[in-house]
């Protein structure tokens, strides 16, 4: 391989992964210290203070309890660490293993606000040898160890406004947090993420990529990379200090611990690479084919790379077929329908019964609740198998609602919407597993939810006696707005067809498929299908290609076409 084209070779993948974390969050953790009263006792009260998917997360403290408080006068919205000559010191960890599912394709972020320096207390320090630190990445059987000898990686933050890191007992570098000493917080945002896999803590040997924040920079004051990964994710927290005032102690604080994941989503520089890289590639293609006395390229080229641009263009790579399931004598029978001459494929038999049917691009499945057991599942639309839809920890996602009339799925969150039994509007996170009860409709009965995956909107259908009506349901408070009369007498099921912006329905009786104007709610009759009491339907799809790819085809097309150009202009 020429340098040329092993440059290019490693700017495309790395391209993918430079622009960091900037994705949706999903916050696990959350602890503010807040409290009513002074304690040695840092559990005090963590049902008030935390918040997140997890909480709440008690604390196991490795050090002496006097030297970690929570509401102390010094800082009494804060966590207190101080320490002592002689190794004395504040020491606690979480008792959470924070790792995650590999399939969320997602990465970790720990943020925190430190203060390194306390003037208001008794003990002013700015020694190099006192510091409160933050370790991550360690096992059970290190967390509550100094930086220097735990397992994970530890950042050191001193009063002198320099932050020292370990990363598996070995020293890995000095760096400015702050530009000087001060009597302040500084918020710390600390990103982990695995280019390979996307999972850091998965312990399959693939390099890990740290980098640390100060103070909403967005350029990183530490970064490391990991060789081989993390196993486990324990977090501690520590102070220390030698040379305090006349009771030998050195005070610091930490304030609003933080643990949310992300998705790495790349940003323009890391657009421009890609677009480098794919030039990069042509222009070795093209050297190539030169050097065989094959310098004109040719039209089966050109048609290639234009189709690939016209495809690529496109707001969603193929059109989508329409799924259904059966209920009654029928239970638990997947269909799959042509939307436009509504013909239909017994695809196979879930053997589950359930109300509702989605579609996650993200799993590639249509998502189902269990009527029974409120079991999320996912149902693979080439055979009608099921199997459980796993959390971030690896453990199968429940429903806590009434039976589901219907379901949405939106992929920007990673969320489940629905409305239940009683009427409620509820989200369904399939990060952390956990429901959350928005609020009423207001309409009764709802029998399908349908959302527009590129505006989040979430439609619902609303069957009352006589007409049937469109209505619009509000994702903070749960409530539903009338869009308008479908004059559909007795329709079940909806769902968003994002490829050609319709909702469908069917009507119960005729068994008429419905294609329905999502701004209007005006109702066009397609065909019948083939009924069976379908209650849940959902359109699988292919999201739109990422932005990258087109600059790249765009890039590449440009140049194949200018070289043509000039090659004619000298024949």
């Amino acid at each position: 391989m020429n340098a040329a084209r092993a440059c290019f070779a490693v700017v495309i993948p790395l391209a993918l992964f430079a622009g960091g974390l900037h994705g949706e969050e999903v916050e696990l953790f959350l602890d503010t210290y807040d409290v009513s009263a002074n304690s040695s006792d840092v559990n005090h009260e963590i049902g008030i203070r935390q918040s997140g998917a997890f909480f709440p997360i008690g604390y196991t403290d490795g050090g002496e309890p006097i030297f970690s408080q929570v509401g102390n006068g010094d800082v009494p919205s804060a966590l207190l660490l101080a320490g002592r000559s002689g190794g004395t010191s504040g020491r606690i960890s979480l008792n959470h293993d924070f790792v995650k599912d590999p399939g969320m394709g997602m990465a970790s972020v720990i943020e925190f606000d430190v203060n390194p320096v306390l003037t208001g207390s008794p003990v002013y320090n700015v020694t190099q040898t006192s510091w409160i630190t933050v370790n991550f990445g360690t096992t059970a059987s290190t967390r509550n160890e100094f930086p220097q000898f735990n397992d994970g990686i530890g950042l050191l933050f001193r009063g002198n406004g320099f932050s020292q890191a370990f990363d598996n007992r070995s020293w890995v570098g000095d760096n400015r947090f702050a530009s000087q000493a001060d009597d302040l917080f500084h918020h710390i945002r600390i990103e982990i993420f695995d280019p390979a896999d996307g999972n850091p803590f998965d312990g399959n040997g693939s390099d890990v990529t740290v980098r640390a924040f100060s103070d909403g920079s967005t350029d990183p004051f530490f970064t490391h990379v990991r060789p081989g990964g993390f196993s486990s994710n324990y977090i501690s927290l520590m102070g220390y200090g030698e040379g305090g005032g006349g009771d030998g102690v050195v005070r610091h604080a930490l304030d609003n611990l933080r643990v949310s994941i992300s998705e790495p989503v790349p940003e323009p520089s890391t657009l421009a690479l890609l677009a480098v890289g794919a030039v990069g590639l042509v222009v070795c293609a093209w050297r190539k084919r030169r050097t065989a006395g094959r310098a004109r390229t040719g039209p089966s080229t050109f048609a290639l790379l234009f189709a690939l641009g016209f495809l690529c263009s496109s707001s969603y790579a193929a059109e989508g077929d329409l799924y259904a399931v059966a209920s009654g004598s029928h239970l638990g029978e997947l269909y799959r329908v042509d939307p436009t001459d509504v013909s239909s494929t017994l695809v196979g038999n879930t053997g589950i019964g359930f109300q509702a049917l989605a579609y996650s691009p993200r799993l590639a499945a249509l998502i189902g609740v269990d009527d029974s057991t409120k079991a999320v599942l996912a149902i693979n639309p080439s055979d009608a198998t099921t199997g459980p839809v796993l959390d971030w920890q690896g453990n199968p996602v429940h429903v806590s609602a009434g039976t589901v009339f219907g379901l949405a799925y939106n992929p920007a969150e990673h969320n489940l919407y629905g409305v239940d039994s009683d009427w409620m509007t509820f989200k369904t996170s399939l990060v952390t597993g956990t429901t959350e009860t928005i609020g009423p409709v207001g309409f009764t009965p709802v029998r399908g939810l349908g959302i527009d995956p590129d505006t989040g909107t979430i439609y619902g259908y609303y069957e009352p006696t006589g007409n049937d009506y469109l209505i619009t349901i509000d994702p903070e408070s749960g409530a539903g707005t009338v869009v308008g009369d479908t004059k559909i007498n007795d329709g079940d099921g909806l769902t968003f067809d994002p490829v050609r912006g319709v909702l469908y329905t069917r009507d119960r009786y005729s068994d008429v498929l419905f294609r329905i104007d999502p701004a209007t709610a005006e109702a066009t009759a397609v065909d019948s299908m083939r009924g069976y009491g379908v209650y849940g339907m959902a359109v699988q799809y292919v999201p739109e290609p990422s932005t990258f790819v087109l600059l790249g085809m765009g890039v590449v097309g440009l140049l194949v076409w200018t070289r043509r150009k000039r090659r004619g202009r000298t024949a």
